[in-house]
């Protein structure tokens, strides 16, 4: 890929990382609360009505919303972008007004269905999350489409710091529980929305485009069914794990899973570049550089992702005993599997993006169709085997099998993807997986084993020499417009 191309790209994934990377450690700061002030089995039960945020989040949606990012990425005409957003903004709110009045009218049968593990009176509060949940996901959207990353990393700065406020107060002087954490997110949720909704500088205006709207729904109805798909069988654990085995189990996987979630959100700021980049790429005739684009995303995916993993699955135990105290510290086993697990959600979300970019966005519902029933077959099988780790070894082979699927259609498209760029590092991820299981003194050995990778990555092209002059650069970047910044702020005082 051209400096230049790598440059800008990585550019703007930094800017749109430093916003979410704030709101990874405000969210660590929120589980050390929930860990040490909310009954597990209450935990669990908020958990689930997440789950529920969720879906009727994804129900509503109807592909609108990458649709959005789309059309407006492809498009310089601010006419066209304001009828973009204007068409797909009262398609989607009508959507959720839909949804929310049938989770609201059946909200008794989803409480008898969940076996009531959702306190009743949190289910009122679905309707208004999920318009407001809705809209900011729009909004957001299209802010990624105008490559908007900075306003988008002030935003989830925002969101974090507040929601961390909320939360450290609803729950630790005034006692609210669950009731605390739904007001820590509703309220921090509305404030981002307005100031989405300002920072866009669309126009808002009664227009309705019939045929423009035609043309997103028939983008993103695949992904429609695809991204549903995705967040059924990857909350389908809780569901199973809350009917088989209670709360307080699903707050044990809630807890294995929030920091590998947490990463994935850093990662959600590499994606949200990632797409339309593809996208003005592949739409430019530069099938090359998408190629080239796509191997190197798979290569750091797998060479930061094992780095990562090694350390959570070295140093996780000692991590959960300080952080969240013994009780949870039969959430370490799926902890670690559930690292590796993201790996796999990156690097199919790397090769299901590009697929839409040019112009494939029905194949990773098809792709994801084998996952789910992949997936789902080994819930009910691991599950009551295994308990939560079973869940996590679930969505580890489904990802597996799908990865060469997503790798033969790109290829059809005469993409160049290699599979050996994610495979080095991956095979080194086992061997170290290996060797730190052998070895009782973990805080010992994981030094050595993550110095040994990193050697081997380098000395194997998993890692190179140019990421690190990139990375090196980039940073300069930032710490002399924070300095430029400072001498500006000491100027006028």
């Amino acid at each position: 890929m051209p400096t230049s191309v790598l440059t800008r790209f990585l550019s703007n994934v930094i800017s749109s990382g430093l916003g979410r990377a704030f709101t990874v450690a405000f969210g660590i700061l929120c589980l050390f609360i929930y860990a040490r002030w909310i009954p597990a089995e209450e935990y669990g039960g908020f958990v689930l009505l997440q789950v529920l945020i969720g879906l009727g989040l994804y129900f509503s949606e109807f592909g609108i919303d990458t649709a959005v990012t789309r059309f407006i990425a492809g498009t310089e005409d601010p006419t066209e972008r304001r009828v973009v957003v204007n068409t797909g903004l009262y398609f989607r709110a009508l959507c959720i007004l839909l949804i929310s009045a049938l989770i609201f009218v059946l909200q008794d049968s989803v409480y008898k269905l969940l076996g009531g593990n959702i306190p009743k009176e949190l289910l009122v509060f679905l309707p208004f999350m999920l318009l407001i949940e809705g809209l900011l996901s729009f909004y957001s959207y299209t802010l990624e489409g105008l490559l908007n990353f900075k306003v988008l990393a002030w935003i989830s700065f925002i969101y974090g710091l507040t929601s961390f406020i909320l939360t450290a107060v609803l729950v630790i002087p005034f006692g609210l529980g669950a009731y605390g954490l739904v007001w820590a997110r509703l309220a921090p949720k509305f404030l981002c929305l307005i100031l989405t909704i300002f920072a866009t500088k669309i126009p808002l205006r009664l227009e309705l485009n019939w045929e423009r709207l035609r043309k997103m729904i028939k983008f993103g109805l695949p992904l429609y069914g695809n991204n549903l798909l995705g967040y059924g069988y990857s909350r389908a654990d809780t569901i199973i794990i809350g009917y088989l085995l209670g709360p307080a189990e699903i707050a044990i996987y809630e807890f294995a899973r929030r920091i590998p979630e947490s990463l994935e959100m850093l990662y959600n700021a590499f994606k949200d570049v990632y797409f339309p980049f593809i996208v003005n790429l592949y739409a430019s005739g530069a099938r090359d550089k998408v190629a080239s684009m796509v191997n190197h995303a798979n290569r750091l995916t797998c060479f930061l992702g094992g780095a990562a993993t090694l350390l959570a699955f070295g140093l996780g135990e000692w991590f959960f005993r300080l952080a969240f105290s013994e009780q949870y510290l039969s959430s370490v086993p799926a902890f670690g599997v559930l690292m590796v697990v993201l790996i796999f959600i990156a690097m199919d979300a790397n090769l299901g993006y590009s697929l839409v970019a040019i112009g494939d966005s029905d194949k990773p519902l098809y792709i994801n169709l084998v996952r789910f029933v992949v997936v789902l077959a080994c819930y009910f099988l691991f599950i009551p085997r295994f308990n939560v780790v079973g869940a996590a070894l679930s969505a580890l082979i489904g990802l597996a099998v799908v990865n060469p699927i997503n790798v033969f259609f790109l290829r059809r498209r005469a993409l160049q993807i290699s599979a050996t760029v994610y495979l080095k590092p991956l095979l080194l991820l086992t061997l170290g997986y290996l060797a730190l299981f052998l070895f009782e003194q973990k805080l010992i050995i994981t030094p050595i084993v993550f110095t040994v990778y990193m050697a081997a990555s380098l000395l194997l092209g998993a890692l190179r020499t140019e990421d690190v002059q990139m990375a090196y650069q980039e940073a300069f970047k930032i710490i002399s417009r924070l300095k430029i910044g400072l001498t500006k702020n000491k100027t006028h005082s």
